[in-house]
């Protein structure tokens, strides 16, 4: 930055405590640097917004300051101001067309805008400059990853295994691929590359557990999302993966009548992802098949499907079978013609085929106020 009239030396020394600063940020975020992320995290906003400031009067000054350009962008994308952001590294390869960096953050927003075949554009630029750079191959193959595009994303994960067999992220990636396609024993190994590099890779953890999981071998599978657990209790990809762990188990075991354990691992599942609405459902289908079939259950499951109905008043009423019971319970399920085409004198008859199929009083009154209110608002 040049010392010109508009640009003393205090804004000089703002200027590049600000780069230094996104700098450190920026390459913290890329080697996902959690404890130099959470020392930063307090107060990245507010620094953002203060640098923005600073380099607009360094760009005042000095138009082509593309330091200025770049480092405003990193800014705006802590700020969440991702388009801005993309603007200023165009500035940016408009001084200098090979800005590896620039290029490179410009398809890392691409893939956070869910535009990959633009991120795969960006990447390649950056491979084109910088042939061995691991992070960049990486980062293409996830976008191929999320384009669907299996061989070619372990085509991109395999370049960056030549160059550090040991790279644990991508092996990791690598393992969640193969998995995908179905080569379980392929998948096995590289998580167990990834974990013999570093035995408390969380990541590597999970995925194994994903692995086990596709083989049918549920016990493994939440064992290892267990271990993942261990080392961060709040790992929510390890949590999702053993609820739907225990949710599978749990269907299993409905469609075997085993319905009091099939609850307990509804349960289990709930319990370990609870934005997950499907376990509640299928407990609930467990717990009317039961009740259809004379098994009987513990009494605290009883009032389940009611506080379903009224955690869900806004809930319409061609939904209310598909809500309560899910898709195990098919003569409720084929309510649904009816219930979307339901008239006055059609209610009467849909709780008489409500209480044949074996659904409490309760339930049944529940459902018919719905059907009330649905009629009321026509």
């Amino acid at each position: 930055m040049k010392n010109s009239g508009q640009t003393n030396n205090t804004e000089i020394s703002k200027f590049t405590e600000y780069l230094q600063y996104f700098q450190k940020a920026r390459e913290a975020t890329h080697r996902d640097d959690s404890a130099v992320l959470s020392e930063l995290a307090a107060e990245v906003e507010d620094k953002a917004q203060e640098a923005i400031k600073c380099f607009d009067k360094v760009l005042k000054a000095e138009p082509k300051n593309k330091d200025a350009w770049y480092y405003k962008g990193i800014a705006l994308v802590y700020l969440q101001k991702l388009k801005e952001a993309i603007d200023c590294f165009d500035k940016v390869l408009k001084i200098e067309p090979q800005h590896k960096d620039a290029w490179y953050d410009k398809g890392d927003i691409f893939g956070m805008l869910g535009k990959h075949k633009q991120a795969i554009e960006c990447f390649t630029k950056v491979l084109t400059i910088d042939p061995s750079n691991t992070n960049t191959w990486g980062m293409k193959g996830e976008a191929f990853a999320h384009l669907g595009k299996n061989k070619e994303a372990l085509e991109c994960f395999d370049q960056v295994l030549k160059i550090d067999p040991t790279d644990k992220s991508n092996l990791n990636d690598k393992a969640a691929i193969l998995t995908r396609m179905g080569k379980y024993e392929e998948a096995m190994k590289c998580c167990d590359e990834a974990l013999k590099t570093d035995p408390k890779y969380k990541e590597a953890w999970a995925t194994k557990g994903t692995v086990f999981s596709s083989l049918g071998e549920w016990e493994e599978s939440v064992r290892c999302c267990q271990k993942a657990l261990e080392i961060d209790p709040d790992y929510q990809a390890a949590r999702i993966n053993q609820a739907v762990v225990y949710n599978g188990r749990g269907i299993e075991l409905i469609n075997v009548g085993r319905y009091k354990e099939a609850i307990e691992f509804f349960d289990k599942a709930h319990e370990a992802n609870p934005d997950d609405e499907w376990p509640v459902r299928n407990k609930q289908t467990a717990m009317l098949e039961a009740k259809q079939k004379g098994v009987s259950l513990p009494r605290g499951n009883q009032t389940e499907v009611l506080e379903f109905i009224d955690k869900h008043p806004s809930c319409k009423l061609s939904e209310i079978d598909e809500q309560l019971t899910g898709p195990q319970l098919m003569p409720l399920w084929q309510l649904n013609n009816e219930l979307k085409s339901l008239q006055k004198d059609s209610l009467i008859e849909m709780e008489g085929k409500l209480s044949s199929f074996g659904v409490n009083k309760e339930i049944r009154l529940r459902i018919s106020q719905k059907g009330k209110e649905f009629l009321a608002s026509r």
